[in-house]
């Protein structure tokens, strides 16, 4: 009986341990915090990442184009 009690606590905390990754794993997907946490790993496994990385980010903060003239009155011409 102590060896299940044992086994159970074991068990029980290993699940408490996991279940805290994935909480902190939708946490961090949500505020858009993987890149920052994995970003060091995964230059040290893919050099390359660095730049699609940057790339990514200067894309986001450029947002949308503009609309130019023509594209305000199509039919105008």
């Amino acid at each position: 009986m102590l060896e299940f009690l044992a086994f159970l606590m074991v068990a029980g905390g290993f699940a408490i341990i996991m279940g805290g990754f994935v909480w902190l794993a939708s946490v961090m997907r949500r505020r858009g915090l993987g890149g920052a946490v994995m970003g060091p790993l995964d230059e040290v496994y893919q050099p390359n990442a660095h730049r699609s990385r940057f790339d990514l980010q200067v894309q986001e903060e450029a947002g949308a184009p503009s609309a130019s003239a023509d594209d305000q009155h199509p039919g105008a011409r």
